[in-house]
């Protein structure tokens, strides 16, 4: 049972594009993650991190970005930004964009589907 919830947070932290993110809070390297979700080695000592790197930003802007499982970069080129632009719009989040963030995964989406 545990093993199945393991996996399972193991494969949201990859649809989400959190992996970097997990590996740099616990300290270890991408080949870790990957022998991780094949169940190679164990990650009960990193539970903590994992839940807590799960958790939504508080930022709006990023948390849907982040449940989308959509890069910095792939989002700033959706709505025509630079990724500092777009850093800047995650600092600073105000409802127009949060809308045009909406409406650009959205699109992005439909065109993956197709």
């Amino acid at each position: 049972m545990l093993e199945n919830d393991i996996k399972r947070k193991l494969e949201a932290v990859q649809a989400r594009r959190l992996v970097a993110l997990l590996c740099r809070r616990t300290g270890h390297g991408r080949a870790w993650f990957y022998e991780a979700l094949k169940g190679r080695v164990s990650v009960v000592n990193d539970l903590r991190v994992l839940d807590e790197v799960l958790q939504p930003s508080e930022n709006p802007i990023a948390s849907l970005r982040e449940v989308c499982g959509v890069r910095k970069s792939t989002l700033a080129r959706l709505l025509g930004l630079s990724r500092q632009s777009l850093h800047s719009w995650e600092r600073d989040p105000t409802a127009e964009r949060i809308e045009r963030v909406r409406s650009a995964l959205a699109s992005h989406r439909r065109e993956e589907k197709s």
